[in-house]
């Protein structure tokens, strides 16, 4: 008897188990239709800072400038039959220095060269390859130089070139007027450390010739807002741009394979980012995901360390984005593809809750599962070309309203929670 009764017992429980899982399946189905979706905002005001004042700057400086005439430059000459300078003694505001006196190549600017000098705006020739330690000291009015890099002997930090004495202190040493530095010359490495704290740099160009920018190169130069890179650069150092408070803008060229642990924490304000590929290396095997830039020890906390500024993500090169690249970059609207991609990794976009523009290049067959799961403002995509879509490729994607269909078979769930339904 007692055997019946637990037979029953379990023959109930069944049928209460099956009547609650057919009640559950028939809500989930109601739910997902377009008329139930919850409505999101898709309101966004933020935008992108223009600055091609900053950049007019490179292009404007010394233009129409003329050398100084030898009678305001006094100098030396070296043993090779070079020449160094050794004072300017005009009245000019704006000092183009020549790169021959007397017909001898000026290579070299002596110790304390310009110390107190009145002028706001400097220019050393390209052939200079040796500049004295303190050549620049107290020169309180320069706002604008133009100057090869790195030829303080010695002292590979940029405030040795107005008396400080290590790169600690360069703030002290580096005149608050200098807003706009422009580099020549032929060095191929930014030292490591070497404008850290300069505070009161806003533009910086470099030369075409430095390929490696090293650790903590600008840390805390907080009014920094324009710098420009160099096409041949190759690697950019941990922590080089860490504390850039007012950069807004950053363009890594294509020619670089490594970016540094941390090479943006801090950066926030940072409204558009253009990088060769996401992460540490270019295979995407290293720390593939872009909170790695910002300081995120892991994708999964990418979310607490990428500015709520940053607005435009551009990958200008690659074939494949690695999984989790863009985990929970729940900020950023828009992100720039390159014409080469042809694989998305799984969770590739997962969670980008503002993420409203974004167009699948030509050459994209495959994305993988939940590439674009939860990216709540996304309301259109074309997957006309897809050739291969993971399970739950856009799950929970609310706005979803407007889509080119693979000619592939799509798995089920790939639209699960969209105006698309459950199933497809």
């Amino acid at each position: 008897m007692k055997d019946i009764k637990k037979a029953a017992a379990a023959i109930l429980s069944a049928l209460l188990l099956l009547t609650a899982c057919a009640r559950q399946e028939s809500e989930t189905t109601e739910t997902v239709g377009p008329r139930e979706l919850e409505t999101v905002d898709l309101t966004d005001e933020r935008t992108i800072t223009d600055l091609s004042d900053y950049e007019a700057r490179f292009a404007a400086a010394f233009v129409g400038t003329a050398p100084a005439p030898e009678t305001d430059v006094t100098w030396t000459e070296n043993a090779d039959g070079t020449v160094c300078i050794t004072g300017y003694t005009g009245g000019e505001s704006v000092v183009v220095i020549p790169d021959t006196l007397n017909g001898k190549t000026v290579t070299s600017v002596a110790e304390g060269a310009f110390r107190n000098a009145a002028f706001r705006a400097l220019c050393l020739p390209d052939t200079v390859t040796e500049i004295g330690f303190g050549a620049m000291e107290k020169c309180g009015s320069l706002a604008t130089l133009k100057t090869p890099v790195f030829t303080c002997p010695d002292r590979a930090w940029f405030g040795a070139l107005f008396g400080a004495s290590s790169y600690e202190i360069n703030r002290a040493g580096v005149p608050a007027a200098l807003t706009t530095l422009i580099l020549t010359g032929s060095a191929d490495a930014v030292p490591e450390y070497c404008f850290q704290g300069c505070t009161d740099l806003e533009a910086v160009m470099l030369p075409g010739s430095v390929k490696s920018l090293g650790d903590f190169a600008f840390y805390g130069c907080d009014r920094l807002c324009c710098v420009s890179l160099p096409d041949g650069l190759e690697t950019i150092g941990e922590y080089a741009f860490g504390n850039c408070l007012s950069l807004r803008a950053l363009t890594v060229p294509a020619s670089v394979t490594r970016m540094g642990r941390s090479m943006l924490e801090g950066c926030g304000k940072l409204e558009s980012l253009a990088v060769p590929f996401v992460g540490m290396t270019a295979d995407g095997t290293e720390n593939g995901w872009l909170g790695f830039l910002f300081g995120a020890v892991d994708h999964t906390f990418s979310e607490g360390y990428i500015p709520a500024s940053l607005i435009r993500v551009t990958v200008t090169t690659g074939t494949a984005l690695p999984p989790n690249a863009f985990y929970e970059c729940s900020r950023i609207r828009e992100i720039v593809l390159p014409r080469t991609l042809t694989e998305v990794g799984h969770r590739a976009f997962y969670r980008c809750a503002y993420l409203s523009v974004i167009t699948l290049p030509d050459s994209l067959t495959s994305l993988g599962d939940e590439a674009f799961s939860g990216c709540v403002r996304l309301t259109h995509i074309d997957l006309s070309r897809v050739t291969s879509l993971g399970v739950q490729t856009f799950r929970g994607c609310l706005s979803l309203t407007d889509v080119t269909l693979p000619a592939c078979a799509v798995p089920d769930y790939t639209f699960e929670g969209t105006p698309y339904g459950q199933k497809n």
